[in-house]
C-alpha cells in the first residue's frame, strides 16, 4: 500500500518536470494546434522555438509548490505512529471550531465585519477564515465527521469510568454543542453544495456508529447507549439548523442551478481539454487558456478563476496523465476503504479515526464535482491528512491506546515489549515457600542449617 502512494507521488512528481522540460521545435511542432491563440504570446515564446509542454510556466511552477505543504503533511502523517494522529484530528477539530466561531461572528456583524479578511468574498454568509463560503462548509463539513468521530472513539471512557463524573459531563456537553453549531454555521453559510454534502455525512456518520457498535468476537456490545445518544444528537442538530436557518437554506436553494455559470464552464473547458488532449496544457494553465477560449455567454465582471469542477480542469491541464493517476488512486482508495471497514477487530479509536477519513475524502471529491476545494492550500492540506490516515500507522509503544502494551496475534512481535526480570526480593527469616508451582530456585530459601534446627 505505501509502495502504491510513492508511485502516485513520484509520478506527479514527474509528470510536472516533462511539462516545465523544454522541448525541441521539432517535437513541439506536432503540438502547437493544441495551443490556443494569443496563449503563446502571453507566455512570452515564439511560435516553433524551444519550449515546454505547459503553456503557461510560471503558473506550472506556482501550482507545484503550492502542493509543496499537502505534500509534507502527507508524508509526516505517514511516518507518525496512532496516538500523534489521533491528536492531530483533535487539532483540527479546534482549528476547525475557532473558524466557525468567526464565521458566526461574520454573519452577525453584517457584510462591514471586520473579520472579513478578503475584499472579493461573500458579504453576507459566514466564510470563516475562507473567501468563500462553498470552502468554509467544506471544513464544517470535515469538523462534523470528526467531532462525531471522536463523539465515537471515547464512548468506551464514558461506560467504564463515571459517566456523571462532571469533567465528562461537560466535555460532553461541549463536544455535542459543537456539533450542533457546526450544523447551524452550515446553514448560515448557504451552500447548496454543503448542505447536500451534509446530508451524505449524517448517512455516513450513521454508518460508522453502526459499524463501530458492532460487538467484537467473544465481547459484549460495549457503549451501545451512548451511540444511540450521539445519533439523537445529530437529529436534534438538523432540526435546530433547520429552525435557524431555515429562511436563509431556502432562498439560496430557490436558485436554478442551471442558471450558474458552474454548467456552461464545465463544458467549455472539456471542450478545450480535448482539443488539447493527450498532453493537456500544463499545471496551472486554466485561467490564460479559458481566457482565449470562453464564449461571450461566460463573459463575467472580473475573470474565471476556476473551472468550478476539478475533474475537468485536470483533464484540460494534465491531459491522459490525469485519468491515469486518478484511476490508480481511485483503486488505491478502494481497497484502503475496504480493509478499514472490513476490519472485524475492536473499534479502536484509530481504527474509527480511519473510516472517518474514508468519510472525508469521499466528501470533498464528491464537493470537487461543483467547485474546486482540493485548489486551496487548507482543504487541500485536510485531504491530505485524511489520505495519509488510510495507511498503517507506524507502531508507536510509548502510546498504544489507553497506555497498556496489547498483543496482537501469536508470533508477531508488535506491541510486545522486552521485560527485563526483577530482581529475587530477599527472604525474611522463617519464611518459606510452601506453593505447589515450582518457583525459581533464587525465589526459595536454602533449607536450613543443622544449628537453625535447634535453634
Amino acid at each position: 500500500m505505501r509502495r502504491a502512494c510513492w508511485f502516485l507521488l513520484s509520478a506527479a512528481l514527474l509528470v510536472t518536470v516533462l511539462q516545465l522540460l523544454p522541448l525541441p521545435a521539432a517535437v513541439m511542432g506536432a503540438l502547437e494546434d493544441r495551443v490556443p491563440i494569443g496563449v503563446d504570446n502571453a507566455a512570452g515564446r515564439a511560435i516553433g522555438s524551444w519550449h515546454s509542454i505547459t503553456v503557461s510556466p510560471h503558473a506550472t511552477w506556482s501550482g507545484f509548490v503550492s502542493v509543496l505543504v499537502p505534500l509534507a503533511i502527507f508524508l509526516a502523517v505517514a511516518q507518525i505512529g496512532e496516538h500523534s494522529r489521533i491528536r492531530l484530528a483533535q487539532l483540527l477539530i479546534a482549528l476547525g471550531a475557532i473558524s466557525l466561531v468567526v464565521g458566526l461572528l461574520q454573519v452577525a456583524q453584517g457584510p462591514e465585519s471586520q473579520l472579513r479578511f478578503f475584499e472579493v468574498t461573500n458579504p453576507s454568509e459566514a466564510v470563516g477564515f475562507f473567501a468563500n463560503r462553498n470552502h468554509f462548509a467544506a471544513l464544517m463539513y470535515v469538523t462534523l465527521v470528526l467531532a462525531a468521530t471522536w463523539l465515537i472513539s471515547i464512548k468506551p471512557d464514558f461506560t467504564r469510568r463515571q459517566l456523571l463524573a462532571t469533567h465528562y459531563l461537560v466535555l460532553l456537553a461541549a463536544a455535542f454543542g459543537l456539533v450542533v453549531a457546526i450544523v447551524a454555521a452550515l446553514a448560515v453559510a448557504r451552500s447548496r453544495a454543503g448542505i447536500l454534502l451534509t446530508m451524505i455525512a449524517m448517512v455516513g456518520l450513521v454508518l460508522l456508529i453502526r459499524f463501530s457498535s458492532r460487538k467484537p468476537q467473544g465481547g459484549s456490545d460495549e457503549g451501545g447507549g451512548v451511540l444511540r445518544l450521539i445519533a439523537v444528537t445529530l437529529g436534534f442538530a438538523l432540526l435546530f439548523a433547520a429552525q435557524f436557518g431555515l429562511h436563509r437554506v431556502m432562498t439560496r436553494l430557490g436558485v436554478d442551478p442551471l442558471e450558474d455559470l458552474r454548467i456552461p464552464l464545465t463544458l467549455t473547458t472539456l471542450e478545450e481539454a480535448l482539443r488539447s488532449f493527450p498532453f493537456g496544457t500544463g499545471i496551472g494553465s486554466f485561467v490564460p487558456v479559458f481566457a482565449v477560449v470562453e464564449r461571450p455567454t461566460e463573459l463575467l465582471a472580473t475573470y474565471a478563476n476556476r473551472a468550478h469542477n476539478d475533474f475537468a480542469e485536470w483533464l484540460l491541464e494534465l491531459g491522459i496523465v490525469a485519468p491515469l493517476l486518478f484511476g490508480i488512486a481511485l483503486v488505491w482508495f478502494i481497497s484502503a476503504s475496504v480493509r478499514v471497514w472490513r476490519d472485524r477487530g475492536h473499534a479502536r479509536q484509530h481504527l474509527i479515526l480511519q473510516r472517518a477519513a474514508t468519510l472525508i475524502v469521499l466528501l470533498l471529491l464528491a464537493h470537487s464535482l461543483v467547485d474546486y476545494p482540493l485548489r486551496t492550500t487548507a482543504l487541500m492540506s485536510v485531504f491530505a491528512f485524511a489520505s495519509a490516515l488510510l495507511l498503517p500507522a507506524r507502531h508507536d509503544p510509548a502510546h498504544n491506546g489507553s497506555g497498556r502494551q496489547h498483543r496482537s496475534d501469536a508470533g508477531s512481535e508488535i506491541g510486545r515489549e522486552a521485560r527485563v526480570p526483577e530482581a529475587p526480593r530477599p527472604l525474611r527469616p522463617r519464611e518459606r515457600w510452601s506453593g505447589v508451582e515450582a518457583w525459581p530456585e533464587a525465589w526459595r530459601e536454602p533449607p536450613a542449617s543443622p544449628g537453625e534446627k535447634q535453634q
